[in-house]
């Protein structure tokens, strides 16, 4: 199984809450459509899975679209709630990761768009090749990283962003 995280794109700095992405982050949600292969270096997905904030769904939904694969809402994919403690955070965190990697095939290539606290705790949590170094450096918007499921190891394939 490939997994690919992605942090959304750019969020507009004008709403509250539930952002929308802005011009750029509605650019960089097209752009990541010509990034997917063939025509670019991103596995294609069988899987899009996405938060359920407005900004994680906008990213993923014009490749959705060209891709015909369904947009699938996951709330475990959400930010941590205020009144979440870092443990329950971090075993929503694990239970996500457990099921999908139970669940998948060799063939599966599931992509997961959330946001940076997510992010960072999971690259934690995980059984991964990455050195202490690489594994905590954050995600910037629209940026990515791709792993392939080997002997219960997440290997790093691939990392990047979408300008």
């Amino acid at each position: 199984m490939k997994l690919v995280l992605l942090r959304h794109a750019t969020r507009s700095p004008y709403d509250g809450g539930d952002s929308a992405l802005s011009t750029k982050g509605l650019a960089q949600a097209e752009a990541l459509v010509g990034q997917v292969s063939p025509q670019g270096s991103l596995p294609a997905p069988t899987r899009l899975i996405s938060s359920p904030k407005r900004r994680a769904k906008q990213t993923l939904t014009p490749l959705s679209h060209a891709l015909h694969v369904s947009l699938e809402i996951e709330e475990r994919l959400d930010e941590r709630r205020q009144v979440e403690t870092g443990k329950e955070f971090q075993q929503r965190i694990d239970g996500l990761l457990e099921e999908l990697s139970n669940e998948s095939t060799h063939e599966a290539c599931v992509w997961l768009c959330t946001h940076l606290d997510w992010l960072e705790t999971a690259m934690i949590a995980m059984t991964h090749d990455l050195s202490e170094i690489e594994a905590s450096i954050g995600f910037n918007t629209a940026e990515y990283k791709v792993f392939r499921l080997e002997d219960g190891i997440w290997k790093s394939k691939a990392k990047g962003h979408v300008p």
